[in-house]
């Protein structure tokens, strides 16, 4: 009985430590990872001043900052993108809006102010998401975890994005090339709802730069453009903002692996001692 009563002991402090933390793996004191659509275009001098410091920020706030750049009126410009373009009543380039509105900066990203909507109060939510190539074909698929003990309503939106193109002399990253799925989030307390879709790769895309961002948005946080974003990832970070999200599951393997062992020593144990009456 003593025993048992230890194993219990055990198996509960190692399911506590499984609960979601309040701490995260992001930038100094921000609350999620940042969603940044970014306006631009290689017609813009100001947009190629900007190209180089968009990645640079991206590697700097790594695992924090998540971005997509829709093009204006270039090469890599398109009708979805045009639509954002009009949503944001975006004016002037560069411009960058932070989680779906929440805050917008005209020129480049570093004379922007990041650190107001990234250090807001949210609800802490886990997002993860992962690609696969299977020829032209272009295959994603995510979870959200709703971490905060509360239930949450809104909503997770993908998109696809490209790297490593070149004009005008530079390399221009997170080309937004069109949108995934979006799908309602009607979540209850600890819920984990899963998503997926397939894109079909055109013949103008270099299917190995492909980039899948994901962003949910809260229905209850909602301002002039609409609500605003509470976390996003790109399928190359994605552990970097789920680490939280995997602890569980180890955790509870951990639990029952322990239990299980404990379990056959003392039937073991019993085994010998029966042996040893008779």
């Amino acid at each position: 009985m003593k025993t048992v009563l230890i194993l219990l002991l055990v198996n509960l402090a190692l399911l506590s430590l499984a609960l979601p933390k309040s701490e995260a793996l992001y930038y100094d004191s921000y609350t999620h990872a940042l969603l940044d659509e970014h306006f631009t275009a290689t017609w813009c001098p100001s947009c190629r001043t900007d190209e180089p410091n968009v990645l640079k920020a991206y590697n700097e706030f790594a695992g924090s900052l998540f971005i997509v750049s829709y093009h204006v009126s270039d090469e890599w410009s398109n009708p979805s993108g045009d639509s954002m373009l009009a949503q944001y009543q975006a004016h002037t380039i560069p411009y960058h809006v932070f989680d779906g509105g929440y805050w917008v900066g005209k020129g480049g990203i570093y004379t922007t102010e990041m650190e107001n909507p990234a250090t807001r109060p949210v609800h802490r939510i886990g997002l993860a998401i992962r690609k696969v190539l299977h020829g032209s074909n272009l295959e994603y698929e995510g979870s959200v975890q709703e971490m905060d003990g509360e239930p949450f309503t809104g909503y997770v939106q993908v998109y696809i994005t490209e790297n490593k193109l070149r004009s005008e002399g530079i390399e221009w990253n997170f080309v937004f090339r069109d949108f995934g799925v979006k799908q309602s989030l009607s979540m209850s307390p600890g819920a984990i709802v899963q998503f997926s879709g397939t894109w079909a790769i055109t013949s103008n895309v270099n299917a190995e730069n492909l980039l899948v961002v994901a962003a949910v948005f809260d229905k209850s946080t909602t301002g002039y453009y609409g609500p605003y974003a509470v976390q996003a990832v790109d399928d190359s970070r994605s552990e970097q903002v789920i680490s939280e999200m995997l602890m569980p599951m180890g955790m509870t393997v951990v639990a029952l692996v322990i239990t299980f062992l404990a379990v056959f020593r003392i039937k073991w144990s019993a085994k010998g001692e029966f042996r040893k009456n008779c």
